[in-house]
């Protein structure tokens, strides 16, 4: 997209990388770009803090959606992340992010034994300490 999309080449950007969900919009004349990505382990539910209002676009599915107040919640699974725009993208190959597949529905779910592995500190910066 850098090579084929001039909004990806522009020196009009902002980038929110604090905390788990990340953000990044790009600006030129022709388009807005707003990236948006949880980087968690664990569902995040976060205002969407979109650039503006109006008709926008996903990435990889498609679809056009309308944003009437941009600070609704927005829900991300861990690891997912969109790429929207006022103006559309090349569409990239199919089934290139799992976002949307069916999965398969959960049977049953075991209980844990009580006892097990504890690792320490959590989060870490370095060292852990594993206990059986």
């Amino acid at each position: 997209l850098k090579q084929t999309v001039s909004t990806f080449r522009t020196a009009d950007f902002a980038m929110n990388t604090n905390g788990l969900v990340k953000r990044i919009t790009l600006r030129d004349a022709a388009n807005t770009i707003f990236v948006i990505g949880n980087t968690d382990v664990e569902r995040q539910v976060v205002q969407g803090n979109f650039p503006s209002t109006g008709r926008w676009l996903d990435f990889f599915t498609g679809d056009a959606f309308t944003v009437s107040d941009p600070l609704a919640p927005v829900t991300l699974a861990p690891g997912e992340f969109h790429i929207y725009s006022t103006q559309p993208l090349p569409r990239p190959e199919a089934g290139l992010v799992p976002f949307g597949a069916n999965i398969a529905p959960v049977l049953s779910v075991e209980d844990e034994a009580a006892t097990g592995l504890t690792v320490s500190p959590n989060p870490t910066a370095d060292e852990a300490v594993l206990e059986l």
